[in-house]
């Protein structure tokens, strides 16, 4: 998860901002505000370790600024899901 959010970190432009960030079953969601959501979508989308980057939700004006606010999802690739939670969260593994 720390790769995950240095990643974002680098990736981000200036002018966006992010508000939430979930992770569930190898697939990303992150919600903010940017001058440009369909540039920050196109910069994830053109990432090599990230497949099927879209947008979650449609964007809407922020009243009184020029940013929208933005949902994304994307997936990580190559991530082993079933290791990370059998390691990170063994319990879950019980329930399955």
């Amino acid at each position: 998860m720390a790769r995950l959010i240095e990643s974002l970190d680098q990736l981000i432009p200036k002018n966006s901002w992010l508000m939430s960030l979930s992770y569930e079953q190898g697939k990303v969601e992150i919600k903010g505000n940017s001058a440009d959501p369909a540039g920050l979508l196109q910069i994830l989308s053109q990432h090599p370790e990230y497949t099927n980057a879209a947008f979650s939700q449609n964007t809407r004006i922020d009243r009184g600024k020029q940013n929208e606010y933005f949902g994304i999802t994307f997936d990580i690739k190559n991530l082993p899901y079933e290791a990370y939670k059998a390691e990170y969260f063994p319990d879950l593994m019980v329930l399955d």
